[in-house]
C-alpha cells in the first residue's frame, strides 16, 4: 500500500525541473547516502526516485523486520514536484477548504511524496520535507492526518 505525503510551497520557479534538482541537490548535502535517478517529466512536472544506502534494519527495533525483511535500503520514494497554475491551485483551493494555515494561499508549487513497500526509509522523507520547508515555506500534510502531521507519527 501506498502513502502519499504532500507539501504545498512558494517556490518561485515555474519550471519543475529546476525545483525538483534544487530539492534534491539540498537534500544530498544533508544526507550524503540519498541518491536520486530521474523517473519522468513533462510541462510544469518532473519525477524522480530517491533512494538511501542506509540499512533500515537500523532505525526499526522491529525483531520481524530481521526475520522477513531484507536488511538494505527501502524502496525508492517517488518525488513528484507540480508546478502547474491550475494543478496546484485546485490543490490549494482544497487544502484551504480543509484548514490550511494561512501561508499555503501564496503557494506555487505542490510536491509530492509517495513511499510503498515492505519498509519505509522516513528519514528521506524527513530530509526532503525538512528542506522544502527551509527553502520555500512548504506546508505539510496528508489525507488521513491534514496538517496535523509530524514525523515522531512514523519514526
Amino acid at each position: 500500500m501506498a502513502y502519499t505525503l504532500y507539501l504545498l510551497a512558494r517556490s518561485g520557479e515555474p519550471v519543475a525541473q529546476r525545483v525538483i534538482l534544487q530539492l534534491i541537490e539540498a537534500a544530498m548535502r544533508l544526507d550524503s547516502a540519498i541518491s536520486s535517478a530521474p523517473s519522468g517529466d513533462g510541462v510544469g512536472w518532473a519525477a524522480h526516485e530517491v533512494s538511501t544506502s542506509q540499512d533500515l534494519g537500523e532505525q526499526s527495533d522491529d525483531p520481524l523486520l530481521d526475520l522477513f525483511v531484507p536488511r538494505t535500503g527501502g524502496g525508492p520514494i517517488l518525488l513528484q514536484v507540480n508546478t502547474r497554475p491550475g494543478a496546484v491551485r485546485q490543490e490549494v483551493d482544497g487544502a484551504l477548504r480543509n484548514g490550511a494555515p494561512g501561508p499555503v494561499a501564496g503557494s506555487d508549487t505542490l510536491i509530492e511524496l509517495t513511499l510503498s513497500g515492505h519498509t519505509t526509509d522516513w528519514l528521506i522523507a524527513d530530509v526532503i520535507s525538512s528542506v522544502a520547508m527551509r527553502l520555500w515555506d512548504a506546508v505539510m500534510y496528508d489525507e488521513e492526518l491534514g496538517f496535523d502531521i509530524s514525523f515522531d507519527e512514523h519514526a
